[in-house]
């Protein structure tokens, strides 16, 4: 087993879409780790999901908490309404932001419509940058990491819309790792492969078999919990886990490994890029 620390005890942490998949396991993580978490979701038919996760949380030996907001963050408010909420309960510091909520649309180009086109883009690019905005007055020595995909630098059928969404997520981290770095913040992209999901069920089953194809672990998806337990335990250091992860595409993307990237240096990450005033640092995991 693992042995647990309490190293984000005291810190803030946001993660939106946190529900279900990838998000619902780094809400979890975070909360082991004794991070004072905010878990948004959309839906009402969610809220059981959220109060287990709170649950859950309160129920571990450590100092970490949770609460849920409901927000729907394809709306220009809820960005306010996430912020308010994270200060009303944890204070007035926010440490870590993960955006990982996120929408697809499954259609042919000649299909498509401005309204698709709004759905996805509000959700996967919009609302990162307004909640960024609205969090910026309270960042303290902040690691904000977007959740892309390899489809940002793949094409698939039928998925131009995720696809370019996540695209559009990887340059504006760079963008913003240039802006916020000189303040002592932290803006990473995170690309993970394939992993069992809500949305992943959408995908035309013939992309998934090519996926699970290319993947070097097992021909298989990834799970929201698995593998950062797996590297552990083997014995990899920080630095180790992050290299050893873009080794191939398609790597399945775990709680653990992630909020191991949260807390390291940026300093100390592969593919850190360094100017005078600003230090950015993108992680691909592919």
């Amino acid at each position: 087993m693992v042995s647990r620390n309490f190293n984000l005890a005291g810190k803030v942490a946001i993660v939106t879409g946190a529900s279900r998949g990838l998000g619902l396991g780094f809400a979890k993580e975070l909360g082991s780790r004794g991070a004072q978490v905010v878990a948004t979701y959309t839906s009402a038919n969610s809220l059981e999901l959220v109060n287990r996760l709170i649950e859950h949380i309160a129920n571990l030996d450590g100092p970490g908490t949770c609460i849920g907001v409901r927000a729907d963050l394809r709306e220009e408010a809820s960005a306010g309404k996430i912020i308010q909420a994270t200060t009303a309960a944890f204070g007035n510091k926010i440490h870590i932001i993960v955006n990982n909520a996120g929408y697809e649309v499954v259609k042919p180009l000649t299909e498509l419509t401005t309204t698709d086109f709004n759905a996805v883009y509000s959700l996967n690019v919009l609302a990162p940058l307004l909640l960024l905005q609205a969090a910026r007055p309270h960042l303290s020595e902040a690691r904000i990491i977007n959740i892309g995909s390899v489809g940002a630098r793949a094409g698939f059928a039928n998925l131009s819309m995720y696809c370019s969404s996540k695209a559009a997520i990887e340059g504006m981290t760079r963008c913003w790792a240039a802006e916020l770095g000189g303040e002592g913040h932290t803006v990473n992209a995170v690309n993970p492969g394939p992993v069992q999901s809500d949305m992943l069920d959408n995908i035309p089953k013939d992309i998934i078999d090519m996926q699970k194809k290319n993947t070097p672990v097992g021909n298989r998806l990834g799970t929201a919990g698995e593998g950062g337990e797996k590297l552990q335990a083997e014995g990899y250091t920080q630095k180790e886990m992050v290299m050893r992860i873009g080794v191939r595409r398609h790597f399945e993307l775990t709680s653990t490994v992630f909020t191991q990237i949260i807390i390291d240096m940026a300093t100390h990450v592969a593919g850190t890029i360094r100017t005078e005033k600003t230090e950015q640092s993108r992680i691909d995991i592919e």
